[in-house]
This record gives structure tokens, C-alpha cells and sequence, in this order.
């Protein structure tokens, strides 16, 4: 003769085995399948890319410089504006202005992001990068330049040197 608490016991006991087993019975489905959908998305990611690099826009503007090249410059803004089309540079006093998307609204700066080695500077900064250390400058514009928000707006100025590679 059993006990009634025993036999409740070992019913509890089945019902939480048959939900572990079910469980991990489905997580192991689960798992396939989103080892599946990450397989689609990163075909589809590829094969957007792919499209992507083959319509790219003059949104983006990217120049890999050579050592002749570099010799031909004294400053990085003499490089930007020589390269880059729809890029206006000024000299103002002992100091340049850039501007990548047209003049300022009343009270606004139009003064366009400026990355060097993966950091964010001021437009200043570049007086202090010698020409013969760039090794790629790139002008990101419009939509594009939505990647890097909103300080983005006035274009982006992303600059690699010899140093960071």
C-alpha cells in the first residue's frame, strides 16, 4: 500500500520532468530555427551590401592618398578641398572653415563632424595633422550622414592616418 503524499510526490515529480524534457525539447527547435533566421538575415545583409556598394551615391566620398600625392599638400584642408567635390573651404584669417551641406541658417553652426582615428575632434584639430601622415580621407554627406546622428548633420569629415593602421 502506497502512501498518498508519497504518490502525490512522485506525481509532481512526472509532470516536472515531462515540462523539462517538452522545454528543452523546444528550446533545441528554437535554437534551430534562429540558427536559420540568422543564416537568411545574414545572406540578406550580404546580398544588401553588395547592392549597396555597387549603387553607392556621391553621398560618400572616399580618396586613399599616396606618398606622391601627399608631398603636393602642406595643409589637410588644401587636400580636402583639391579632392572633394561639394566641399566649400575657406580661409579665415591663420584658420580654414569647411562646409560641407551650403551656409548656415541665422544662429546655427554649419560646421560639418570631424573623426580622426576613430575620434571625435574639432575642426581646429586638423592644423595639427601633417599631410604626410594621411593616408584616407573620406566626406560623408546627406543621408548618410545619418549614421552618425545628429552631429552629423552638417556632413562628416572622417580622416585615417598612417599612425592608426
Amino acid at each position: 500500500m502506497t502512501h498518498p503524499a508519497v504518490d502525490r510526490g512522485v506525481r509532481v515529480a512526472l509532470v516536472a520532468l515531462t515540462t523539462c524534457a517538452v522545454s528543452a525539447a523546444c528550446a533545441r527547435r528554437n535554437s534551430a530555427d534562429l540558427e536559420a533566421e540568422r543564416a537568411r538575415v545574414a545572406s540578406a545583409d550580404s546580398a544588401r551590401s553588395a547592392r549597396a556598394e555597387r549603387s553607392r551615391s556621391s553621398a560618400t566620398q572616399a580618396v586613399d592618398f599616396t606618398d606622391e600625392e601627399r608631398k603636393r599638400f602642406t595643409r589637410v584642408e588644401q587636400m580636402i578641398q583639391a579632392r572633394f567635390t561639394g566641399v566649400t573651404v575657406t580661409q579665415q584669417g591663420s584658420g580654414y572653415s569647411i562646409q560641407i551641406r551650403g551656409t548656415s541658417s541665422f544662429g546655427s553652426s554649419n560646421e560639418p563632424l570631424v573623426i580622426i582615428d576613430g575620434a571625435t575632434r574639432a575642426l581646429a584639430d586638423l592644423r595639427g595633422i601633417e599631410p604626410r601622415d594621411v593616408q584616407r580621407i573620406e566626406i560623408v554627406k546627406d543621408a548618410a550622414a545619418s549614421y552618425y546622428g545628429v552631429r552629423g548633420a552638417n556632413g562628416v569629415i572622417v580622416i585615417t592616418t598612417r599612425r592608426a593602421r
